[in-house]
């Protein structure tokens, strides 16, 4: 299968809360196929979505704070669902609530509780890897303990393959360990294996290749970046 293209959007946040519908359309005519959002900066969802709709720009996902996945769901949900989101991403868990902490247990609860949830209104809930989810945990890896309690209609995964690689671990293994369960994942131009993570992703049913930017990036140029970046994964996509 061929995968497709999209921003992460906090690459362009200063842009985008400058100007949020140029930014889109400049996100477009680059060349990527939908976006994940951070934030609409107070713009009203329906707006968003018939000029998503023109633009033939896909809104993927949104990145959610745990925070705010526990207390202000509904809108949330509102908010997204009026977008198109198909899929909902948390962006990392608190250090308390990760395995072998004292509240993972009733995070995890949680977690199932907000999944299904956000599934009954027709949107999939993500979590983004991160680097301490490959520290072991007794046996485990992070990530294992938290995939093995859960089940993917609760939680899906957006494997950030830039952080595996720096942990030591191979990308394509987890990508392929996970086969089904991860429609997204995140990669940053420069990495190395970007031909084989994608290789990868198309044997394991992900459908959304996500670029990020580093920091320094961010900070100087990121629509060049996001340009330098789709130019490359285009023709190996």
């Amino acid at each position: 299968m061929s995968l497709l293209s999209a921003l992460q959007l906090n690459a362009v946040s200063d842009q985008m809360e400058e100007d949020f519908y140029r930014t889109l359309s400049d996100i477009k005519e680059l060349g990527y196929d939908g976006v994940e959002f951070d934030g609409i900066f107070d713009k009203d969802p329906s707006v968003i979505r018939d000029f998503l709709k023109e633009l033939e720009l896909i809104p993927v996902s949104a990145r959610v704070s745990f925070d705010a996945l526990q207390h202000d769901l509904d809108n949330v949900i509102a908010a997204y669902t009026a977008i198109g989101c198909g899929y909902i991403t948390l962006p990392c868990l608190p250090q308390r609530a990760l395995p072998g902490n004292d509240v993972f247990l009733q995070t995890v609860e949680e977690i199932k509780e907000i999944g299904m949830a956000l599934r009954a209104s027709g949107i999939k809930l993500l979590y983004h890897s991160q680097a301490y989810d490959f520290v072991k945990v007794g046996e485990e890896y992070g990530l294992d303990i938290l995939c093995r309690m859960t089940v993917q209609d609760e939680l899906k995964l957006a494997l950030d393959a830039y952080r595996i690689d720096a942990c030591g671990a191979a990308p394509t293994d987890f990508i392929q360990k996970y086969a089904g369960r991860t429609p997204l994942v995140y990669l940053r131009h420069g990495m190395k294996n970007i031909p084989a993570i994608l290789t990868a992703c198309k044997k394991s049913d992900t459908h959304w290749a996500i670029v990020t930017l580093n920091d320094s990036l961010r900070d100087s140029a990121p629509l060049a970046a996001a340009e330098r970046s789709i130019a490359y994964l285009k023709p190996l996509m």
